[in-house]
């Protein structure tokens, strides 16, 4: 049976229909957010993430959740730009999935799973993170 996180229906009905979110669709690892209309709630990375192929997805973690994991296996399934957002330091970074070098050669149907992946984070400046926080606050 395929899992996916709470949250995820509103999206996977919009697709459906042919739609897609107008916002940043935020996956969760920790936990109820105040406000948004696409909040994702997950604990981890063993969820179905293809309802997120093509859209912009922003992981929120902190230091203990497991944020390199979940970003691989959302990754893998391409959404238009990743994120994440430390909730604790106030600092995100883009992050660049991308498939392992010792995978390269795999036939198209072993390149999806997920250990064939890794990533890596590039840093926001501090003017980022600060206009980031202020449109999520």
């Amino acid at each position: 049976m395929v899992r996916i996180p709470n949250g995820a229906q509103r999206i996977i009905d919009l697709r459906m229909r042919g739609e897609i979110p107008a916002d940043l669709v935020i996956v969760s690892l920790v936990g109820p957010l105040a406000d948004g209309n696409h909040i994702i709630i997950a604990d981890g990375p063993e969820y179905d993430w293809r309802f997120c192929r093509n859209l912009p997805v922003c992981i929120f973690g902190k230091v203990g959740t497991p944020n390199r994991q979940t970003a691989i296996a959302i990754g893998a399934c391409l959404p238009s730009k990743l994120f994440l957002w430390d909730v604790e330091a106030k600092e995100g970074a883009d992050v660049i999935v991308h498939i392992k070098q010792s995978s390269i050669d795999l036939p198209p149907a072993q390149l999806l799973r997920t250990n064939n992946w890794t990533a890596f984070l590039w840093p926001w400046s501090d003017w980022q993170n600060k206009e980031f926080q202020e449109t999520k606050s």
